[in-house]
């Protein structure tokens, strides 16, 4: 890979870790951030990530499962906007569903009451389309700071075999979606000499085709701390707080650190991340309840094109 090319990686996972605050719903969702301004033509990045994490959590619901995952991830930075289609194969941490053939039918396990968390839904493929536009302002030393704002639309797609629960017999399957919608905001203010990078976040979920059809809109703030970096490791970490719909309890439901260590392996140009997110969330049927994610995985840029 030619030198101009390494750089460029490498100047965007810097990049990421110091001024980028994309809310990370998903634990591997590592963003490739590069400042359109800073090149006079379109820049295009593919890249192939591959993991996998305990007690996976998918929009601030725990699958309560451990799960593997591949995504390809594409970027096209053009001017002052970036448009990214990213496709993502979750495996693992699906149970099947058994049915009573009462009247009503019955599903075991039932769904959790309305006042609880939501479990995440099935694993299954995950396709995430967003645009977004960059302003710019002044730093401290006059440094200049890319702040991005964009939207985010996404359809899941999965599914569940259901057996009966006498036989145990598949005696049907259940086919469901969940359509995304989201926008985030870049902030950055100074206080008392002192830069802080932080993003402002609304989603809403709706799924349809399952069991269990809970809908949920998300409102939180995420504040990105400055890295550390040391002589293998690039660390850094973010806190999350806010609040999620329809869940009783508190109106802040939500607090969410991340601590995330990236190691790269020059020859090879792949990036080893491990990443420990303890997620307190609060509910009126629980109260606070803490799952403790972790994942490991790679990222690799497969395609790095520069045009002019």
């Amino acid at each position: 890979m030619r030198s101009s090319t390494r750089w460029l990686i490498c100047f965007s996972i810097i990049i990421l870790s110091t001024a980028a605050v994309a809310q990370q719903r998903i634990v591997f969702d590592i963003d490739d951030y590069i400042d359109p301004g800073e090149h006079p033509g379109p820049v295009f990045i593919s890249r192939l990530i591959a993991g996998g994490a305990t007690n996976f959590i998918n929009g601030y619901r725990p699958l309560r499962k451990d799960v593997g995952f591949v995504q390809i991830a594409n970027s096209l930075y053009f001017s002052h906007f970036q448009f990214d289609y990213k496709h993502t194969e979750l495996q693992g941490g699906s149970a099947d569903l058994r049915l009573c053939a009462c009247r009503p039918p019955v599903y075991f396990p039932t769904p959790p009451p309305d006042n609880a968390i939501p479990d995440a839904p099935p694993p299954g493929a995950m396709d995430l389309l967003q645009i977004a536009w960059y302003r710019h302002t002044t730093g401290t030393r006059n440094i200049p700071v890319a702040l991005r704002y964009r939207l985010s639309i996404g359809r899941d797609s999965f599914k569940k075999s259901i057996r009966s629960l006498v036989s145990n017999d598949v005696i049907s399957h259940l086919s469901g979606h969940e359509q995304s919608f989201g926008i985030d905001a870049d902030t950055y203010v100074r206080i008392r000499g002192r830069e802080m990078f932080g993003s402002f976040a609304y989603h809403r979920t709706a799924q349809s085709g399952t069991n269990d059809g809970r809908s949920q809109h998300e409102l939180t703030y995420a504040n990105r701390f400055a890295p550390i970096v040391t002589k293998w490791f690039l660390v850094h970490t973010t806190l999350t707080v806010g609040a999620v719909s329809d869940r009783g309890g508190t109106v802040l439901n939500v607090v969410s650190p991340q601590f995330e260590a990236v190691w790269h392996h020059d020859a090879t140009d792949l990036y080893v991340h491990l990443v420990y997110s303890p997620q307190l969330l609060n509910s009126g049927a629980g109260g606070w309840r803490t799952t403790h994610q972790i994942a490991l995985f790679a990222d690799r840029a497969l395609i790095v094109k520069l045009f002019h």
